[in-house]
């Protein structure tokens, strides 16, 4: 409904992924998180930061829209999202709708929609926290929460690294090494009659990986640097008792840089919305909105 519901309320199928199952691992993927999910199926292609694709209920790997807060992550060029180099360190929640959502969602959500939700700060806090895995696989993170008096500010930073493992078994099969480190901020004031927030979360790496050249006729070992960025201002006005205002102002900047070929991909997409909510009663609601994106 694009409004904060309860899914007992919502007459589709929702599940949702809670925070408690996220922090089980910090290192786990959104792929993996995703994975148990009942009529999705995701593939990928190899070890931690290889190639990755949704297939929901049955359909194409691009018909699946991916949103963090809101903002499209999937790529107008393939239409796809690059869940392998997207960072679970601040996810607060992953909703999951299956089945068609394109009336409210538009292009890509033929499948369905997986939203990411950031977490936003409750109280004071800081941690520092690290986890191991086989293959000398690691992930460092660091982060200190801020929230009192309507006011609140996150600060994380992440570093993931990763030999990886052979995908193919043929007799010369190298590793698939992956290397990723990040940092995200979010601050803001929520009051009960107004506010706004602004987020920002970065994440930038190297990807190894192996791919048959038919050239040659023999497999090889190429390798790519990626960096994704989501800047998202947001703000909301409740203007009169039942007349809400919402307006968002996001970018997402996607870059790939082929490091054989020295081909460098830069997508970026801007986003503008505004949205007027009128409650009519309780269970009823109207929503106008326009939505503008400039694609570049």
């Amino acid at each position: 409904t694009r409004e904060q519901t309860s899914a007992d309320d919502v007459p589709a199928s929702i599940t949702v992924i809670s925070s408690d199952t996220i922090k089980q691992s910090p290192i786990a993927q959104l792929s993996d998180l995703l994975r148990t999910e009942a009529s999705l199926n995701a593939v990928q292609l190899g070890g931690i930061g290889q190639q990755t694709s949704i297939f929901m209920r049955g359909t194409e790997s691009d018909h699946t829209l991916i949103l963090r807060d809101g903002v499209r992550l999937n790529t107008d060029a393939s239409g796809l999202a690059s869940l392998s180099f997207l960072d679970t360190t601040d996810i607060e929640q992953i909703e999951v709708l299956k089945g068609p959502a394109s009336v409210l969602y538009g292009t890509n959500a033929i499948g369905g929609v997986v939203q990411v939700i950031s977490q936003t700060p409750k109280e004071n806090a800081a941690f520092m926290t690290t986890e191991l895995g086989e293959h000398s696989t690691y992930k460092a993170l660091i982060g200190a929460d801020y929230a009192e008096n309507d006011l609140f500010l996150q600060v994380r930073g992440q570093r993931l690294e990763s030999d990886g493992t052979e995908i193919t078994d043929h007799q010369d099969a190298q590793s698939s090494s992956y290397d990723q480190k990040g940092f995200s901020f979010k601050a803001g004031l929520k009051k009960q009659d107004y506010g706004f927030s602004i987020d920002h979360t970065q994440n930038q790496g190297n990807s190894v990986y192996e791919g048959f050249n038919w050239t040659s006729n023999a497999y090889e070992i190429y390798a790519q640097d990626f960096k994704n960025t989501v800047s998202t201002l947001k703000a909301y006005l409740q203007a009169v008792e039942n007349t809400r205002i919402e307006s968002r102002i996001s970018r997402f900047k996607d870059e790939l840089i082929q490091l054989q070929d020295q081909e460098k991909t830069t997508y970026t997409s801007d986003e503008y919305e505004l949205l007027l909510k009128q409650n009519l009663n309780l269970a009823h609601q109207l929503t106008f909105g326009i939505t503008h994106k400039n694609l570049e």
